[in-house]
């Protein structure tokens, strides 16, 4: 299921006050590391904060990384279950325009936003297909995690991501993967062998636009599809007898 403000549960930012010039601000505050575990709970990683009579919003390069690869849980053999490693990035510039994203937590990751604060939290969790049984013991290995901020503007291809896992039981099942905030484009990518089609979704339900999905390896899989305006939606549909499983890859204009 994809990530959405209301399934974290994440309050609105307060007033904010102003991001201070990252040479005075304590270490703590400019970059921290910590281990979690796969609880599916928002950890605070990061508050990049610091009151001060400033009113100027600086532009921020904000750097993810984490020890490690991703490593399979410890479950049945044939339960097709999804981890995942994101971030919930937060910033505010003055005390009323706020800003949230919740991006993949990927090594190297880097993000450019203006702010006067900058919020880091980290989820790690594990999606099991709602009609299997949840698995009596599901066991990840803690990861160690780590973010910071420094001036700039990000660039290059380690830009941010949103990797959303879409599983369907029958023939007709369908699942729709809200475009989070700051996605632009999206990449559809089967998985596990199943057959699913996909289509762009809009308020309007007499107006869908069909895309094709794809492997990673052919062309026109390397180049994310760009989202129409007004769209709200893709759509994941399970065309085959047997399960369907899809990744929904969103790429984020940060």
């Amino acid at each position: 299921m994809p990530i959405t403000n209301d399934l974290l549960g994440v309050p609105r930012l307060e007033a904010v006050d102003g991001l201070a010039p990252l040479t005075t601000m304590p270490r703590p505050n400019r970059g921290a590391s910590k281990t979690i575990a796969a609880s599916g709970e928002p950890v605070v990683v990061l508050d990049a904060y610091r009151p001060v009579n400033t009113t100027v919003a600086y532009p921020i390069v904000i750097t993810l990384g984490v020890t490690g690869p991703l490593v399979e849980p410890i479950v049945p053999a044939d339960a097709a279950l999804f981890v995942s490693l994101r971030a919930i990035v937060r910033w505010g510039i003055g005390g009323s325009a706020e800003f949230e994203a919740v991006v993949d937590w990927l090594e190297g990751t880097r993000l450019s936003v203006s702010a006067e604060r900058v919020l880091v939290k980290a989820v790690y969790d594990v999606d099991v297909p709602r009609w299997l049984p949840s698995p009596k013991r599901i066991s990840c290995p803690e990861r160690r995690v780590s973010a910071g901020v420094g001036y700039g503007h990000a660039s290059g291809e380690h830009r941010a991501s949103l990797t959303s896992f879409v599983a369907l039981e029958k023939l007709g099942d369908s699942e729709v993967v809200p475009f989070p905030p700051f996605a632009v484009g999206f990449t559809v990518m089967p998985a596990n062998g199943g057959t699913a089609t996909a289509r762009i979704v809009f308020p309007s339900s007499a107006l869908a636009v069909p895309v094709t999905v794809t492997t990673p390896t052919t062309a026109s899989g390397t180049f994310p599809i760009k989202k129409p305006n007004g769209a709200s939606g893709v759509a994941i549909e399970n065309a085959g007898a047997g399960p369907a499983f899809a990744l929904v890859v969103f790429t984020m204009a940060m």
